[in-house]
């Protein structure tokens, strides 16, 4: 038996008889042509029903920090954050807005934007004479809870006597060592020209007999020996977590010598 066929004349006037009329039809047919169309372009890439990319939803920080001393005796600290996706490997985040406070010291700016690399910068100004310490700077990626802080140090040490006698006790003041931190070495000494080296010649205060407080400053009193030699001594100070100091701090004198007055070279931190 053959099988029959239906022409699409008598197709259409089935239809338009028996179910929703010729104009009905059309409208269908149309409907699920552009259904098929945009079906078929999705699958083929064209764009349509793509999934938009979304932001990131987390994000990963991390900071860190150089300070440099400035000719007029204060800090120049550079806070730097990076951030990127958590992903692995990490990607860059760019274009992240990161609001900045800290707790000691001035910012240049409150807030910084990641560039191509995740990178953003401040500038962070701060004291160089006790009372310092360490300055907590916070970064948090606006409208995220993502947040970091590091501790920006300075690590200087100051004193109340610059040109002491044998005989007097001075006072040193010191701050951007880590908070609560047994200090190992207190010494002074001096440079053997002929020897090339530093000598030390005796020491101010005992390996940890002096602790930072919850800011990393300390004060120390001390009395330079009745014996001790007229000259330029060195301050040499290290805390137990590596942290150190070293600068031309005092000048012991007697009542007719003429000293030539020079700053501290505190040394150069990093974080």
């Amino acid at each position: 038996m053959k099988p029959r066929v239906m022409s699409f004349r008598k197709l259409t006037s089935l239809l338009s008889a028996r179910v929703v009329g010729f104009p009905a039809l059309i409208v269908w047919a149309v409907g699920f042509l552009g259904a098929l169309a945009l079906v078929c372009a999705a699958v083929s890439g064209g764009g349509v029903f793509r999934q938009p990319v979304a932001a990131a939803s987390s994000y990963c920080m991390s900071t860190g920090y150089t300070v440099d001393e400035q000719a007029d005796g204060t800090f120049s600290a550079t806070v730097f954050f990076f951030v990127n996706d958590c992903a692995f490997p990490p990607q860059p985040a760019p274009g992240v807005v990161i609001d900045v406070t800290t707790d000691f010291g001035t910012l240049a700016a409150s807030s910084v934007t990641t560039d191509a690399n995740g990178k953003a910068q401040v500038t962070l100004r701060l004291p160089g004479v006790p009372p310092g310490g360490i300055a907590h700077v916070t970064g948090t990626i606006r409208g995220t809870t993502v947040s970091q802080t590091t501790n920006v140090a300075t690590a200087v040490v100051w004193w109340s006597n610059r040109y002491p006698h044998p005989g007097q006790t001075i006072t040193f003041q010191g701050s951007g060592f880590f908070p609560n931190e047994a200090l190992t070495t207190f010494t002074y000494g001096h440079w053997d020209a002929t020897a090339k080296r530093e000598v030390i010649d005796g020491v101010i205060a005992p390996p940890y007999a002096v602790t930072t407080d919850a800011r990393g400053r300390f004060q120390v009193n001390w009395t330079v020996p009745l014996t001790q030699a007229i000259g330029v001594y060195d301050i040499y100070v290290a805390g137990a977590n590596g942290d150190g100091f070293g600068a031309c701090c005092v000048e012991v004198s007697n009542a007719t010598l003429t000293a030539t007055r020079r700053r501290p070279a505190p040394a150069k931190r990093s974080g």
